[in-house]
């Protein structure tokens, strides 16, 4: 595995494994599929050149265009930005630059501009990207 960002390619720091994601999230499977959708382990690592946390995992083939099926109301984003105030007082990310990478609409960009952290994001879809400014 090499670095997505440095392409860096010795020992990467473990930081998490996630089990029991499905493997296909993003898509809405016919019954007949559901059973060959095997449940995935995220390997969550942390290059020790850059310091760019990343998944060891290939990324799945439609990555670029990757599209939310959640809608975030008023109490979500109260939950959201409960979970990132944990997350980054947790790590201490205070006053810290984040990056999130598919941003869509940028609807956690927004929460996360509202926890003391200066949230930037990169975006594939053109269509996405006017939806968010």
């Amino acid at each position: 595995m090499k670095c997505r960002l440095c392409n860096y390619s010795k020992s990467f720091n473990k930081l998490v494994e996630l089990k029991n994601f499905p493997r296909s999230a993003q898509q809405f499977l016919k019954l007949r599929e559901v059973k060959k959708d095997l449940n995935i382990t995220l390997k969550v690592i942390q290059c020790p050149m850059c310091e760019l946390v990343q998944l060891d995992n290939e990324p799945v083939s439609y990555y670029k265009n990757v599209i939310t099926a959640a809608s975030i109301n008023e109490t979500s984003k109260k939950e959201i930005k409960k979970e990132f105030n944990r997350i980054i007082l947790r790590y201490d990310l205070l006053n810290t630059n984040v990056l999130e990478i598919g941003s869509a609409t940028g609807d956690f960009l927004s929460i996360l501009n509202t926890c003391h952290v200066k949230a930037i994001g990169l975006e594939n879809s053109k269509k996405n990207i006017k939806l968010s400014q």
